[in-house]
């Protein structure tokens, strides 16, 4: 790609100009700070974590620039952005800003590519309010989470075609 091309957010493949995806145009749209985006190689579809004067955003940004979804907005801060090995589902965490505990305050969402069927993962009672963190894909639709616990980490996995949340290690 030639300089130019990077300079004017555009990439040439053959004859064809391809708009790339330009961090200024969140900026521009909303008044808002790009915190962090991830790329989804398969959909082309950009989710960008935007830090706003008022309240925070995951936005999902379609190739040509457009905004296409607000998936979450509020006044927490949004971060961790992960995108499934298809590339169907998007992860983040969500915290909150506030300095409350870090046992209940923060929080994993996954929603799919197109910005529809947004979940936030819970643990089953009695742990219901523990704050979960993203740890990594196991799959096309697994996500392994961690719960802060004051005994250790409990580790689980949770399934998004059952909706599912099983305990896969760690001591309750």
């Amino acid at each position: 790609m030639s300089l130019l091309a990077l300079l004017l957010g555009f990439a040439t493949k053959g004859q064809l100009a391809l708009p790339q995806l330009v961090p200024s145009m969140a900026i521009q749209r909303k008044a808002s700070w790009v915190v962090e985006r991830a790329f989804n190689s398969f959909t082309h579809v950009e989710a960008l974590a935007l830090e706003g004067q008022y309240n925070d955003e995951v936005e999902l940004l379609q190739p040509d620039g457009q905004f296409d979804h607000v998936v979450q907005s509020g006044q927490e801060v949004y971060s961790h952005l992960s995108w499934s090995s298809t590339g169907r589902l998007l992860t983040f965490e969500s915290s909150n800003a506030g300095g409350h505990s870090p046992l209940t305050s923060s929080g994993v969402w996954i929603v799919n590519f197109d910005g529809k069927g947004l979940r936030r993962l819970t643990l089953p009672a009695p742990y219901s309010r523990f704050s979960l963190r993203f740890r990594r894909w196991l799959g096309p639709a697994r996500v392994e989470v961690v719960a802060l616990n004051q005994t250790g980490p409990l580790y689980y996995v949770y399934d998004y075609a059952n909706n599912s949340m099983t305990l896969a290690g760690g001591s309750p």
